[in-house]
């Protein structure tokens, strides 16, 4: 946080969700133009726990920063906390310039019903 809050320049937000072990933290890297960056796995557990945060110089504007967001991955068997999925991708969706939803098959009434969660409540009263 104190990183961040010293950036002076405009901040260009990228966040990436999605099932855990889908390859969110692989697609972070290659936007990066980077093999290491966020931490990859080779197994099914998962890597990324919470939000990890990268800054760096936007590639084609000067004076702006673009921010990656890698989050942890949602549906974990092993955490089983849906309430820490949804504050994820609510906070995602929140933040975000551009929200990439990484996910393998079709999208289905569930998932959208959870891309709607950020915005089928009254924020004003959650931060009174």
């Amino acid at each position: 946080m104190e990183e961040i809050s010293t950036i002076e320049d405009t901040v260009n937000i990228i966040t990436i969700a999605g099932p855990y072990r889908t390859g969110k933290s692989y697609l972070m890297n290659r936007l990066a133009g980077v093999k290491r960056g966020f931490p990859l796995g080779n197994t099914t557990a998962a890597t990324t726990k919470g939000l990890w945060v990268w800054c760096l110089e936007h590639p084609e504007r000067k004076d702006e920063v673009l921010m990656l967001i890698d989050t942890e991955g949602i549906g974990d068997v092993k955490k089983g906390d849906e309430g820490n999925d949804n504050n994820i991708l609510c906070l995602a969706t929140l933040i975000s310039g551009t929200f990439v939803y990484n996910c393998s098959g079709v999208i289905n009434h569930d998932l959208l019903k959870k891309l709607s969660y950020p915005f089928a409540f009254d924020h004003t009263a959650a931060f009174d």
